[in-house]
């Protein structure tokens, strides 16, 4: 089975302390941490750390891509390489799979379970509680 996988790449400690008080403009960019996807599974001989692999790997070169002709991107990188060596070096990753929509959660709730649901004050979510409870008979 295909699922989509996310990928959380934040910066690593020595890019944080590289790039702190730096007044480079690439460096609120590469600080942020970003969501990136990719689809997976299904009959493959892909393994999980292929695919991560890949991830570091693309991540890379998107960023050599869209920077890697600024002077500042060679002056905090060098004359980077794309390897999971220097991904390693630079980034961490965090691997998401979606186990289940809130939807799904959403649809299966039963009466008993509706009813137990305490209202907020929020005045929307407790008008949402209120349709819950309307639709289970409450």
């Amino acid at each position: 089975m295909r699922a989509k996988m996310y990928y959380l790449i934040k910066p690593s400690p020595r890019l944080t302390d590289a790039l702190s008080g730096s007044s480079s403009k690439l460096a609120p960019i590469l600080l942020e941490p970003e969501l990136w996807s990719q689809e997976e599974g299904g009959i493959t001989i892909w393994r999980t750390e292929d695919y991560l692999a890949r991830v570091k790997l693309l991540y890379l070169a998107y960023l050599e891509m869209e920077y890697g002709r600024s002077t500042e991107f060679k002056e905090i990188f060098g004359e980077s390489v794309i390897s999971l060596a220097e991904f390693d070096k630079w980034w961490t990753i965090e691997v998401y799979g979606l186990e289940d929509t809130l939807e799904w959660v959403r649809d299966e709730l039963n009466a008993e379970r509706v009813n137990r649901i305490i209202p907020t004050g929020m005045p929307v979510v407790d008008e949402w509680i209120a349709s819950l409870r309307e639709e289970n008979g409450l």
